[in-house]
């Protein structure tokens, strides 16, 4: 098996296909990481968009008022396209999902 993946990590070679095409991995916070993983397994889905409805779901029933606000700015979380980024960055970056230009 000549393609078998070695790590859960992307190399330099794979972060530069990325970036040619136009695939921008966010830096990622260990809690955002970590509440990504959570969504992933609670759900049973690597689906984007079922992980973002668990996340939103999940912020909103953990913080209230103007800690929830606070929050999602320090995640960097404060629109639905920065959480489905975040869950992109992550699954590609864990190579739970490959993108099609890494086949």
């Amino acid at each position: 098996m000549a393609n078998k993946i070695k790590n859960n990590k992307l190399d330099s070679i794979e972060i530069e296909i990325l970036k040619n095409n136009n695939i921008k991995l966010k830096k990622l916070s260990r809690g955002t990481k970590k509440l990504i993983k959570e969504a992933i397994e609670k759900t049973n889905s690597n689906d984007r968009y079922n992980l973002c409805q668990y996340i939103c779901e999940e912020l909103e029933r953990r913080y209230v008022g103007k800690l929830l606000d606070y929050q999602l700015s320090r995640m960097d979380l404060k629109t639905t396209g920065k959480i489905l980024d975040a869950i992109d960055s992550y699954l590609y970056s864990s190579k739970i999902v490959i993108p099609d230009c890494l086949m």
